[in-house]
């Protein structure tokens, strides 16, 4: 007798054994079977779902991008567990918007030959890595070795001794921020419940970094205009023009922290910072 293709529950009886007593007790046997997959389903949706909930709380908290990266670092880490080495690249500020190298700013598990915090990957000199820019999807590949050779996965297996790969990006709207990389020696099959864990956690880290990134030029704008009307506050309260130079030249070098600032003029005078 068979329920909801669960299996077969296989008794060896005569004719004479009551049939109708069998299929009632193998239906409830599938009920029992199903309830008890259901609630296991809704017991690890409801692990994942706070796991993530922490997980964006801590997000929420960083005050920094090094803080954003070190905590997504962490989560990464306790999900995949010791079996994964990885790396979060940061894409370099380009201000033509191109994206020409990365930066390696975390890893955990490192190799000995794992470049250092800090280091500056050219393209270039890694063209594996520029099939990942801009990429929005991520690239999970459980086993490099069944990939066709010289495709992109199995190039970057054999760049980074990976049998399994799993390399999400790093997005916020319409801004590519980096990328997350993570490899095992071994074949693994990540289930989908991993992967769904590591790309929202991903994706609030790189929303987060967006938002202090804007944070910070907002302030920086705000501080700038701030600075202007104080310069043009104290210059207009003056129609002298040597004050007015003094004025200007005092303020600014306070305002950037120069040791010192002078104004010359064409007809050779010279404004030097006033000592306050």
């Amino acid at each position: 007798f068979a329920y909801k293709g669960f299996g077969a529950l296989i008794l060896e009886a005569s004719l004479n054994n009551d049939i109708a007593l069998l299929e009632a007790v193998t239906t409830q046997l599938g009920l029992a079977i199903d309830n008890a997959r259901l609630a296991e389903q809704t017991r690890a949706s409801l692990t994942e779902t706070a796991r993530l909930y922490e997980a964006a709380s801590r997000l929420s908290q960083a005050d920094s991008a090094e803080a954003v990266v070190n905590i997504l670092a962490q989560e990464v880490q306790a999900a995949l567990g010791p079996v994964f080495n990885g790396s979060i690249l940061l894409a370099g500020p380009d201000p033509a918007g191109r994206i020409d190298w990365l930066i390696m700013t975390a890893h955990w598990n490192p190799p000995e030959e794992t470049l250092p915090i800090g280091t500056r990957l050219s393209i270039q000199d890694y063209p594996e890595w520029d099939r990942l820019i801009g990429q929005k999807q991520p690239l999970i590949v459980k086993d490099t070795q069944s990939v066709s050779k010289g495709e992109q996965t199995r190039t970057l297996g054999a760049e980074n001794g990976a049998r399994t790969l799993i390399s999400i990006p790093l997005v916020a709207g319409d801004s590519w921020l980096g990328v997350m990389s993570a490899i095992s020696q071994e074949h693994h099959s990540p289930d989908e419940s991993l992967i769904r864990f590591l790309q929202n956690v991903a994706d609030r880290a790189a929303v987060t970094m967006e938002s202090l990134r804007l944070y910070e030029q907002t302030r920086r704008r705000a501080e700038r205009e701030q600075l202007i009307r104080q310069v043009t506050d104290k210059v207009r309260a003056t129609s002298d023009l040597e004050t007015i130079l003094q004025t200007t030249v005092r303020e600014l070098s306070k305002a950037m922290g120069l040791p010192r600032a002078f104004v010359r003029l064409t007809h050779g005078m010279i404004i030097d910072k006033l000592k306050p």
